[in-house]
């Protein structure tokens, strides 16, 4: 099965709910000292991320989605650094008991952001969920260098869930 996940267009905030229109939602997260910036693109669904923040800090954005204990998922996400600079991105799935606890987490690829890319990446996550697993992750981190004039930029097109 396949489902498609819009991504945000209207964003709202800093921290909280990214509203959609007729998408998943996407929640904001950020360490301590941190700053994530989230803007809308000329494409529909898109949204470009950028943050700032001491050694060490990371932002980013994540999806809920329902899972089934034993199955397995495929995750793909398409995305495009638009302004080379300095931080890292990172894909992965993160999987939760019922009550939001996490249980595993299954590191995907991550990119670097020195260098412009001329079309949108696809990077794939998968994994079996764990016995006690009710919900999936699916998380976008941005790992961000210290200053923040030196930082890329990257936009987030689109993401696929899928059983296997």
């Amino acid at each position: 099965m396949n489902w498609p996940v819009a991504m945000a267009v209207g964003l709202a905030g800093v921290a909280g709910l990214v509203a959609a229109e007729l998408a998943m939602p996407w929640q904001v997260f950020q360490s301590e000292g941190a700053t994530v910036c989230l803007e809308a693109t000329n494409v529909p669904g898109a949204f470009r991320v950028t943050g700032q923040g001491p050694t060490n800090s990371y932002v980013g954005v994540y999806q809920t989605r329902p899972v089934e204990p034993a199955k397995s998922y495929r995750a793909v996400l398409r995305k495009q650094v638009i302004q080379s600079g300095g931080g890292r991105g990172q894909w992965s799935l993160e999987w939760k008991d019922a009550g939001g606890g996490e249980i595993r987490r299954v590191w995907g690829p991550d990119w670097s952001l020195a260098g412009v890319e001329d079309r949108p990446q696809a990077l794939v996550v998968t994994g079996t969920a764990p016995p006690q697993a009710a919900t999936a992750h699916l998380v976008v981190t941005f790992f961000p260098e210290p200053t923040p004039a030196t930082n890329g930029v990257f936009v987030i097109f689109d993401v696929t869930w899928e059983t296997q």
